[in-house]
């Protein structure tokens, strides 16, 4: 639930100018006690999501009438407010006046989330856009008429989402083998088993990594190097996951905050806040396409303070809870952001920090491509740049971060999936004000804007205010969420 604070009071008359909890005041006169049919304002501030709705209700004595306050969260954080005529008495306490029978009686704000409609668009062969068809789009078009989805991921020709009942559904082809945890191809949502305690999901080019409320991690589809982390070494070896299957015990060493998925490898964030990743491709070494998690450390430093972390094809970008933003991996095309082409892949062991800023607070990678945004609403992006893919209004590649126009107001980043064609993954950022802006490559429409014009500056997806998440993938096709 969004934090809620309660912001105070002002009485109409009476000289009563703020009143926090337990509702003291200063008054520049001594009103007559009791005083009476005077207007009584509640205010509280809500701090959540621009689109929730909220109901706020006040009880006050000396009638049966409720106060209540209803609307849309339009700004974050928001002051709400209700008015009410009432009575009330003072009495003296100390150099102030004390309310000593304030007509509220109960106070209370709760919280709803908007609806939460899924929208595709793009390529659609293979029904992965699960609008019960193969046709093409290249404007959103929402997914049936249900308004509880919570997360969707996408893999090469599917789709796997979790609602906010728990419950898992996929859609798209099951071929090459297993990606779909039914095992069977749909072009509609289709669930998957019963259980209800899903909660996140992430996934590779053919498979899936997930969790449940649990924490704990669970996996199925295709892997090849490892990159679904079993624990079970595939050798190069084809390998078929059939249905979901848990990884490791239940015990705070195997439990998760957060995992990703890549082309060839996963990594994620432990409850202890260390930094693991598992697979081929991302570091060299002794822990190179290790089927386990190996934690990921600078020099011999293992921090336990990582807060988000986010996968390009063949590198890491994380940031931990002082806002410094910390990569290892491959860096031919500067996708690491440390202004050089030097890569930080020797071992698990390479993590480095890119530059000084400590005001990091999102970090998303789209192939070989990266983007950030700052505590201050700024976005970033640096590495390759062949589509327009920075968003910069050019294709000239930058090895450090370099800002995208002068707005303050991006706020959330995709979740991009990686494939075997990193340099077509699209880009995309939200607003502040829940509007959606893609840019880079577009042959398939997937960017949403009613063409097939691949674009290096941002554009806005049509004129929703809604939208709180996005996934844009390897597969030529884009899925989001919103209100």
């Amino acid at each position: 639930m969004a934090g809620i604070t309660f912001s105070g009071l002002t009485i109409s008359s009476g000289g009563l100018t703020a009143a926090p909890a337990p509702f003291y005041g200063a008054f520049t006169s001594s009103p007559a006690s009791p005083v009476t049919g005077n207007v009584v304002t509640v205010s509280a501030i809500i701090n959540c999501a621009i689109g929730q709705t909220y109901n706020m209700y006040v009880d006050y004595k000396n009638s049966s009438q409720v106060a209540s306050a209803t609307g849309t969260v339009s700004a974050t954080p928001q002051t709400i407010t209700t008015t009410f005529t009432a009575n009330y008495s003072l009495q003296p306490y100390s150099s102030t006046f004390k309310v000593t029978e304030l007509p509220i009686e109960n106070l209370s704000i709760t919280i709803s989330p908007p609806p939460s409609k899924l929208y595709s668009w793009g390529l659609n062969s293979l029904g992965q856009l699960g609008l019960g068809d193969t046709t093409d789009r290249s404007t959103p078009v929402q997914i049936g008429s249900d308004t509880t989805w919570s997360t969707v991921a996408t893999c090469i020709g599917a789709t796997t989402a979790v609602k906010q009942n728990g419950t898992l559904w996929n859609w798209g082809s099951n071929s090459p083998g297993n990606q779909l945890a039914d095992l069977a191809n749909h072009s509609t949502p289709a669930q998957v088993g019963t259980d209800t305690n899903w909660t996140l999901i992430t996934g590779s080019r053919y498979g899936w990594n997930a969790l449940k409320a649990s924490n704990i991690r669970y996996y199925w589809g295709y892997s090849r190097y490892n990159e679904l982390g079993t624990g079970a070494d595939e050798g190069g070896q084809s390998t078929f996951y059939s249905t979901p299957a848990q990884v490791g015990g239940t015990s705070a060493a195997w439990t998760w905050t957060t995992v990703i998925e890549s082309a060839a490898w996963g990594a994620g964030i432990r409850s202890t806040g260390t930094l693991w990743a598992w697979g081929k491709g991302l570091y060299s070494g002794a822990n190179y396409g290790s089927p386990n998690p190996v934690q990921i450390q600078a020099g011999g430093s293992g921090y336990s303070d990582f807060t988000q972390v986010a996968g390009g094809y063949d590198y890491l970008l994380a940031i931990r809870s002082n806002g410094t933003l910390w990569t290892i991996g491959s860096n031919g095309y500067g996708q690491c952001g440390t202004n050089n082409t030097t890569p930080h892949s020797s071992d698990n062991t390479s993590l480095v920090q890119v530059g000084t800023d400590t005001n990091w607070t999102l970090v998303a990678c789209i192939g070989y491509s990266s983007l950030a945004i700052r505590s201050d609403g700024t976005l970033w992006s640096w590495s390759r740049n062949v589509f327009g893919q920075l968003g910069q209004g050019d294709t000239t590649g930058r090895s450090s971060p370099t800002q995208v126009g002068a707005l303050t107001t991006w706020s959330i980043l995709p979740v991009f999936v990686e494939g075997n064609t990193p340099n077509t993954v699209p880009s995309g950022a939200i607003r502040s004000d829940g509007t959606l802006w893609t840019w880079g490559y577009n042959a398939n429409g997937q960017l949403g804007d009613g063409t097939t014009t691949t674009r290096s500056s941002p554009v806005q997806v049509g004129s929703g205010t809604g939208w709180s998440s996005v996934t844009m993938g390897p597969g030529s096709f884009t899925i989001g969420i919103s209100s």
